[in-house]
């Protein structure tokens, strides 16, 4: 008799397209164990640049990777960054951790394609799992360079933001208008050169509108404080309001600023009746949200290390450390 010969299932690597956006979707639910919408989908990968790559096996996908384009300032020059993320493999598919397996397969595909010295992207980050990180780093396609944690402090009601004014600008769902536009580049000027010897992404009236006015599902406060009496701009506040605290995700505002800013969401807690106000941010800037002598702030780490990308040749990791500063709305999930 003729023992049986177990079939091998049939892979392949693909860009994830419109056409095949349905069965990436399909693998984020089952993998998060909630639904990414079409709509969700389209303004990440196509409005936001983004790129995907899927395995898929017997024409099925089983993982897939993907970034979004990202212009950051990299030691005071324009540069163009990606954010990883959607990074996923099905819990069935065999040998998913292990160097050729699937998640290694999807992962190496698309850095070789778009992370690198000479590629579209010259470096990458994200906002990894301290498990994921590791997985990655074992595999031979991450380094660490610094980690995120969070900075809270109570809601307070006082003097300094009796003397700011502030109200919203924009519009969700459609955008800036005119002048608003120029006031938040205007912002964005005066607060990157702070940042010549680090690495941000670019806050510019086209990056805010992007990403908080025309998200397809959040809602966020987008908020222009100025000094009360001469109107003068300070910056720009992004906030996400939640159940138990006031999350601060972004600013636009030159350091002298920040501590206006910060007031500003504490009195706004304070009125909506939330115990905190939270912000995220990497632990090596930490300083730049925590002013000197501020004994009400308070810090937890977030196990979430800062990711590079080693798998093809860029920027080496002993450059970066430490220079990356992030806040919670450069990830796409907050």
């Amino acid at each position: 008799m003729t023992a049986a010969v177990a079939s091998v299932p049939s892979e392949e690597l693909v860009v994830i397209g419109p056409d095949r956006s349905e069965a990436m979707r399909a693998l984020f639910a089952g993998v998060f164990g909630h639904t990414m919408s079409a709509e969700h989908w389209a303004w990440k990968y196509v409005r936001g640049n983004g790129r995907g790559v899927g395995l898929l096996r017997d024409g099925r996908m089983v993982a897939h990777y993907g970034g979004v384009a990202r212009r950051v300032i990299f030691f005071g020059e324009p540069e163009k960054a990606c954010q990883v993320c959607d990074v996923m493999v099905e819990p069935s598919a065999n040998r998913a951790l292990v160097r050729r397996g699937p998640l290694y397969k999807v992962a190496a595909a698309f850095l070789a394609a778009e992370v690198g010295d000479g590629r579209p992207h010259r470096l990458a980050f994200g906002f990894p799992s301290a498990r994921h990180h590791a997985v990655a780093h074992r595999l031979g396609l991450y380094d660490q360079v610094d980690d995120v944690v969070r900075v809270s402090w109570p809601s307070a009601v006082g003097d300094a933001a009796k003397r700011m004014a502030w109200r919203r600008i924009g519009q969700p769902g459609a955008g800036l208008g005119p002048s608003e536009r120029r006031t938040v580049d205007l912002l964005w000027r005066r607060m990157a050169p702070a940042f010549k010897h680090d690495i941000i992404g670019v806050r510019d009236a086209d990056w805010l509108q992007y990403r908080y006015l025309q998200h397809p599902h959040l809602h966020y406060e987008v908020l222009l404080v100025c000094t009360r009496w001469l109107s003068r701009p300070l910056g720009v506040l992004v906030l996400r309001r939640h159940a138990d605290h006031l999350h601060w995700l972004d600013m636009v505002a030159p350091p002298e600023s920040i501590g206006a800013l910060l007031a500003v969401a504490r009195q706004l807690a304070a009125s909506a009746g939330l115990p905190r106000v939270d912000a995220w941010t990497t632990r090596s800037h930490l300083n730049r949200l925590v002013q000197p002598g501020d004994q009400d702030a308070s810090v937890v780490d977030l196990q979430i290390p800062l990711p590079t990308i080693v798998h093809t040749p860029g920027p080496a990791p002993d450059t970066l450390r430490g220079h990356w500063f992030l806040m919670a709305g450069d990830a796409d999930f907050t």
